[in-house]
């Protein structure tokens, strides 16, 4: 079975559609008397008119292959983009992101004040530390799931056959995985909670904002999320990858719209715990409703006697992603509360403002690279490299285009909005400062990329340089926004994504999959 079938590709090939013709389809009309047919419009080749009948199943025949020929040409313009139904389904949900997040970026300009603004960009910042607790396990439950899910089939009705083993070990995953969140879901929200009264309550603009009930509500709904993305991340691993896209689709849009009537009525930073709670909720009810059987048939079938020893199978490959993970809160998410300490809410809000809409152009474009991870993990087991090679790089090119273009559109807008003197302008970053912060995005778009298809060998090779490379951004983060301001930490920022990031990350890539790369024509497999 080919991968793309394991994954529910929807490219079916529409048979008898290739190169048609309207004369194609009108197969030889038998020998007619045409003295008993009634009068309609006369066909060629015959005098006499032709009955009703006939010229309705002409008609119907014309339609039919005109639809067929669209469907082929489309199906041909999916596959040379590469939007098969996982990304589909994942450009579903992006789309509402980017959508939705240019939506809400305008409700909250209009309906938030400057000061609010820059304490609701601030609340993601503070929060992003609960990848202090999670450390990276998510990564490494997908991919140990997709090898196991190459040695299983999944029915329609939840049912795993397959390999016994594999199927123990399945279970053995998921079932350290759902203990491992508990106790992480429980000790975020303990930790996190007092850290953000802490640092907010320092603020001098603290007082004039109602900020401590929506951040407390904001900290108990994502430590719910926070245990529910271990089962989100097992689904994906079992190439599940369309249905997960689904629901997050239908989290996204609920969420937006309680956070928009919440903002319209008036609720002020209330409104972003309508968001995050939705977040939580909706997630909750679509794995009780359609997942609870799979998951517990899969659960079924532990045992004791095999299992996945998690300390000498995973915590060696996690506790990589886990410093890497806790380094990336210091090259991204850390940004935001260190402009918020140093030049208050108001420029906090310019820049929360624009990391939004970055990061949106950001996941926008991952989709072609996230949804591919199932089956980078079973074309590295089936020890597949040119199939491997072939489906990545194709992604990489696909993926960059989509952010050139999108980013180029923001900064576009963004141009236009200071060059009318618009109101919205002064809630984003200016033109050039938004985009340095731009390339910088296109950079690292690259470098996760790599480091997706690398992950996809159980190993991270990208460790070190993203110590190297947090360390660095905060220091310079600190130091150039004292004496520069924000402008300093975005020139830095983006120089050391340049220096870091991408030539040591594209050097990393480059000599990694050289030597773990042993090509085997008998091992290879073509059905990608």
């Amino acid at each position: 079975m080919s991968v793309n079938a394991e994954l529910g590709d929807i490219r079916d090939p529409m048979p008898g559609t290739d190169g048609e013709s309207l004369e194609d389809v009108s197969s030889p009309r038998p020998e007619t008397d045409c003295s008993q047919m009634s009068s309609v419009a006369p066909p060629d080749g015959c005098d006499i008119p032709v009955t009703e009948p006939y010229a309705d199943s002409f008609a119907e025949a014309a339609e039919e292959t005109f639809i067929a020929r669209n469907r082929a040409y489309l199906s041909r313009m999916r596959r040379f983009a590469g939007v098969d139904r996982a990304v589909a389904y994942t450009l579903m949900w992006r789309g509402w992101q980017i959508l939705a997040g240019g939506l809400t970026i305008l409700f909250i300009a209009r309906f938030l004040t400057a000061t609010q603004q820059g304490f609701y960009y601030t609340f993601n910042g503070i929060l992003g530390l609960q990848v202090f607790f999670e450390l990276g396990l998510s990564g490494v439950i997908l991919q140990f799931a997709s090898h196991e899910r190459a040695k299983l089939t999944i029915g329609q009705k939840g049912q795993v056959d397959g390999d016994a083993i594999a199927r123990c070990r399945l279970a053995s995953i998921l079932r350290t995985a759902v203990g491992w969140y508990a106790v992480a879901a429980c000790a975020m929200v303990a930790v996190v909670l007092p850290v953000g009264v802490w640092f907010f309550g320092r603020q001098a603009s603290a007082d004039s904002v109602s900020w401590l009930g929506p951040w407390a509500g904001i900290v108990l709904f994502s430590g719910l999320s926070l245990f529910l993305a271990p089962l989100l991340s097992f689904l994906q691993g079992l190439g599940m990858v369309s249905q997960v896209a689904a629901a997050h689709t239908l989290k996204a849009i609920a969420a937006s719209l309680l956070l928009w009537v919440g903002l319209i009525a008036g609720f002020g930073l209330h409104a972003s715990v309508l968001y995050v709670g939705a977040t939580a909720l909706v997630v909750l009810i679509w794995l009780l409703a359609k997942q609870r059987v799979m998951l517990r048939k899969i659960v079924a079938d532990y045992d004791p006697r095999t299992t996945v020893n998690w300390r000498h199978e995973i915590w060696p490959f996690q506790w990589r992603i886990a410093i890497s993970w806790l380094s990336g809160y210091f090259i991204w998410p850390v940004i935001n509360p260190i402009v918020f300490g140093l030049e208050g809410p108001v420029v906090a809000g310019q820049m929360g403002m624009s990391m939004a809409v970055l990061a949106g152009v950001g996941t926008m474009a991952i989709s072609w690279i996230n949804t591919k991870a199932p089956a980078f993990g079973v074309l590295v087991a089936r020890k597949d490299y040119r199939g491997l090679d072939r489906l990545f790089f194709r992604s990489l090119a696909q993926s960059l285009t989509v952010a050139a273009v999108l980013a180029g559109v923001a900064w576009a807008a963004i141009c236009y909005l200071n060059h009318i003197d618009s109101s919205w302008a002064v809630r984003v970053l200016p033109p050039l400062p938004f985009g340095i912060l731009a390339l910088a995005m296109g950079v690292n778009h690259v470098v996760f990329s790599e480091a997706i298809y690398l992950r996809a060998h159980k190993r991270e090779p990208f460790l070190w340089p993203s110590v190297m490379l947090g360390a660095s951004n905060v220091t310079c983060a600190y130091v150039l926004g004292k004496a520069y301001g924000v402008f300093g930490i975005i020139c830095g920022y983006a120089i050391l994504c340049l220096v870091i990031g991408l030539g040591l990350g594209t050097w990393i890539f480059v000599t990694k999959r050289r030597e773990w790369h042993q090509y085997d024509p008998d091992n290879l497999h073509s059905d990608v």
